[in-house]
C-alpha cells in the first residue's frame, strides 16, 4: 500500500497551481462529483456556536455559512456538484441558495457514518467515478485544496483523500470507490476520528492521500477566525455581511474571544 503526506507550503503551493492551471481531463480519468452535507438553514443546529454569542435566531447565520460554502464549491472547473440535503422536504430551500447549478440529493437516516456511507452510495449511482464530500460549515476553504483532491481522485493518485480538521476529524473526504465498513461505529465528535479513519483506509487496502489541515465552524473562535482570515480577501462575504449587521452585543462577544484567542496566541 501506498501512504502519502505531503505536508506545509509545498502542497499548498502545488494545490494553488493544480487549481489556477485549467489543466484538460484525459479521457480516462474519473469524472468527479463534489457533494455538500447540508441542513436546511431553517433548521435548528450550531447551538456550540450560537449560544455562547447570545444568538437567538440563528437562521441567518447558518444560510451565510452555507452559501459561502457553495461558492467556494461553485468555483472548482470541471467537476459535477450536488447537495446532500436534510431534512427531507427541504429541497426548494436549499434551491434557492445555489449560486450555480448543483445536484440535490436527500440524505440517508441515521447517525453521520449512516449519512456519509449512503451519500457515497447515491453520489456513484448517478454514474460518477469519484466522490468528494465536505461539510456546510467551510466559508473559507481554500478552492485549491478541493481543486487538488479531486485532481488526486481523477488521476488515479489514491483511492482516498481525506482533508484533516485541527479537532481531530476531517473537513473533506473522498472516493474513487465502496469502503465497506470505513464510516460505520466511528466515534463522532471526538478526536480519534482521523486516526482511525487512515488506520480504517490501510486496513482496507487504500491507497490514501492527507491535504493540508483547515478548519470548519463549530465554536465562536472559530467563527473569529473566519472573520479575521478573511478580512482583506473575496472568501466568506456572507459571513461578513452577518457579522456587520448583526446586534452590537453579539460583535462585542466576538471582539473578546479574537482577544482571548490572541492573547493565547502571543
Amino acid at each position: 500500500m501506498r501512504a502519502r503526506k505531503k505536508g506545509g507550503d509545498h502542497q499548498k503551493r502545488q494545490a494553488s497551481r493544480q487549481y489556477t492551471r485549467g489543466r484538460t481531463k484525459p479521457k480516462d480519468r474519473y469524472d468527479v462529483v463534489i457533494g455538500v452535507m447540508a441542513r436546511a438553514p431553517s433548521e435548528a443546529g450550531k447551538t456550540r456556536l450560537l449560544e455562547p454569542l447570545g444568538v437567538s435566531d440563528g437562521e441567518s447565520l447558518r444560510r451565510a455559512l452555507l452559501v459561502d460554502t457553495l461558492e467556494t464549491v461553485a468555483r472548482i472547473e470541471d467537476v459535477n456538484r450536488a447537495i446532500l440535503y436534510t431534512p427531507r422536504g427541504s429541497s426548494e430551500e436549499l434551491r434557492r441558495l445555489m449560486p450555480c447549478p448543483f445536484h440535490l440529493l436527500p440524505q440517508r437516516d441515521g447517525d453521520l457514518g449512516d449519512r456519509l456511507s449512503g451519500a457515497f452510495d447515491d453520489l456513484r449511482t448517478l454514474g460518477w467515478g469519484a466522490a468528494l464530500v465536505i461539510g456546510s460549515d467551510l466559508p473559507t476553504l481554500p478552492a485549491s485544496y478541493l481543486a487538488l483532491a479531486a485532481d488526486r481522485l481523477r488521476s488515479h493518485a489514491a483511492q482516498i483523500v481525506i482533508g484533516p480538521a485541527t479537532d481531530g476529524g476531517y473537513y473533506l473526504i473522498g472516493l474513487t470507490s465502496s469502503a465497506p465498513g470505513l464510516f460505520h461505529g466511528m466515534p463522532w465528535s471526538t478526536d480519534q476520528v482521523l486516526r482511525l479513519t487512515i488506520e480504517r483506509a490501510a486496513g482496507l487496502g487504500l491507497e490514501w492521500e492527507v491535504l493540508p489541515e483547515w478548519h470548519d465552524v463549530d465554536l465562536p473562535e472559530d467563527l473569529a477566525k473566519v472573520l479575521r482570515d478573511s478580512a482583506s480577501g473575496v472568501t466568506a462575504r456572507h459571513i461578513r455581511a452577518w457579522a456587520e449587521s448583526a446586534p452590537l452585543s453579539v460583535r462585542v462577544r466576538l471582539g473578546a474571544t479574537t482577544r482571548a484567542h490572541t492573547r493565547k496566541t502571543d
